[in-house]
């Protein structure tokens, strides 16, 4: 539940006058909407705002080794693992910069020296509220990609990869 704090903007002094107003919501590291009324003089209006995942999530810069290292602690349930298929094969410049628009993680930089090829990009963040780890791995093979998300809070990782898959699909 996101609690919410009367606002009052009494500076309403013609009719048909309009204002802008910026609110800010935290919600909690959770996915449940922001639900409130705005009251004005010609009646109550109901609001539902529901968070999107990629903005409940900030960038975090960690080490290649931190990235392993903490992965593999956060298996089993608190990893969620799906795959997309592109329309057509795509530069991993282009893969980069679609997690980064459309999830807020940062992108792990790697040392090369790993084992694992090219064709695997791994990026890390975390919930803007509770600072709780997000961590992601891209795997590319032609139009076939796999992508593993590791992360505390299950839903949170589910409706990540859904949303990545969602931004795989418009490439």
């Amino acid at each position: 539940m996101v609690a919410c704090l009367p606002l009052c903007v009494n500076s309403f002094t013609e009719a048909g006058e309009s204002r802008t107003v910026s609110i800010g919501v935290d919600f909690k590291d959770t996915l449940n909407p922001a639900v409130f009324d705005i009251s004005c003089r010609t009646g109550k209006f109901s609001v539902k705002i529901p968070p999107i995942v990629g903005e409940i999530i900030q960038g975090a810069v960690v080490s290649e080794a931190d990235f392993k290292q903490r992965s593999s602690q956060l298996k089993g349930m608190n990893e969620s693992t799906g795959q997309a298929t592109l329309k057509s094969a795509q530069e991993m410049h282009s893969l980069c910069q679609c997690v980064l628009h459309s999830a807020g993680l940062s992108l792990v930089q790697r040392s090369g020296n790993d084992g694992d090829d090219d064709s695997t990009l791994f990026f890390a963040g975390r919930t803007t509220s509770g600072h709780v780890t997000v961590l992601l791995r891209v795997a590319m093979d032609g139009t076939d990609v796999k992508l593993t998300c590791n992360c505390e809070k299950m839903v949170i990782g589910s409706m990540l990869l859904k949303e990545i898959k969602t931004a795989f699909a418009n490439l």
